[in-house]
């Protein structure tokens, strides 16, 4: 099986950092593959903007949902947010790993 973890915790040292280096370590053990998206280490953008396209459908007025739909279509979506899909589509279980910030996950894992 593969496993996609996504990490979002801004101290490396962290509780939850030791949850997801469990977490790989255990999958790894059991024979599946394991890979981890940290999205604070990666300095991920979580804010949707009109860089997340390399060419828009139009490039007047941004609708995002319509631009993504498009993107997709035609490759035209920025590498970082392609590389994430990327993982995605090869993710049999896809594991959230992030602690709790004022009720809700970090405004970071949300913009993933």
């Amino acid at each position: 099986m593969n496993v996609l973890i996504v990490h979002a915790h801004p101290e490396p040292q962290s509780f939850t950092a030791a949850l997801r280096d469990q977490a790989v370590e255990t999958f790894r053990a059991q024979g599946h593959q394991a890979q981890v998206s940290d999205l604070y280490a990666m300095g991920w953008n979580p804010v949707a903007s009109a860089e997340d396209f390399t060419q828009r459908e139009n490039p007047e007025y941004l609708v995002y949902a319509l631009e993504q739909r498009q993107g997709v279509k035609r490759g035209a979506i920025a590498e970082d947010i392609q590389q994430e899909l990327d993982k995605l589509l090869w993710a049999d279980l896809l594991v959230l790993n992030f602690p709790i910030f004022w009720f809700s996950a970090p405004a970071m894992l949300k913009g993933w």
